[in-house]
């Protein structure tokens, strides 16, 4: 049950001098899932892509996800790791490395919290209320950290479908 909500909580954004509105930034709503697990609602995500275009790891992509229960940090690391392990994408010491640097940067999320992913094509960037919580400069990623939403065979692959709810 822990590595299933862990793997619900992620969220990141992209640079700015203060708060990281997503709101007023140039990308568009592309798709949204609501997620539950066994009746209870675990989170809203949202993806934006520019012009609502369809996902392009080489451009913008910005995954906003919204709560609706308290996760603990360690569980969304656990998550993570199991997340990619399930769909092949796991590397390694590369891996370990990532999830060792997300210890330093994920906190622990209530009911109501949103985190924000944004990668721009070379670095990863994570916020939390429009605060930058951290960054991971390794151009491989953050497309593999988003395909944990976004691949054919995720619990979540709907997002990759444009205009879905």
């Amino acid at each position: 049950m822990k590595t299933i909500f862990i793997f619900l909580v992620f969220s990141f954004t992209t640079q700015a001098a203060g708060p990281f509105d997503y709101t007023e930034s140039k990308l568009e709503k592309y798709s949204q899932i609501n997620l539950t697990w066994w009746g209870f609602k675990v989170y809203k995500a949202e993806l934006f892509t520019p012009k609502s275009s369809r996902p392009d790891f080489e451009k913008e992509i910005l995954l906003h996800i919204m709560y609706q229960r308290d996760i603990e940090a360690e569980d969304l690391l656990e998550s993570t790791l199991s997340e990619w392990k399930d769909l092949g994408l796991y590397v390694s010491k590369k891996s370990e490395k990532w999830v060792k640097a997300l210890q330093k940067i994920w906190p622990n999320v209530k009911e109501g919290d949103s985190l924000t992913t944004y990668l721009n094509g070379e670095v990863t960037s994570f916020y939390q209320k429009g605060k930058l919580l951290g960054q991971i400069k390794d151009k491989e990623f953050g497309p593999l950290f988003l395909k944990i939403w976004l691949h054919k065979k995720s619990k979540t692959a709907k997002l990759m479908i444009k205009g879905s709810k």
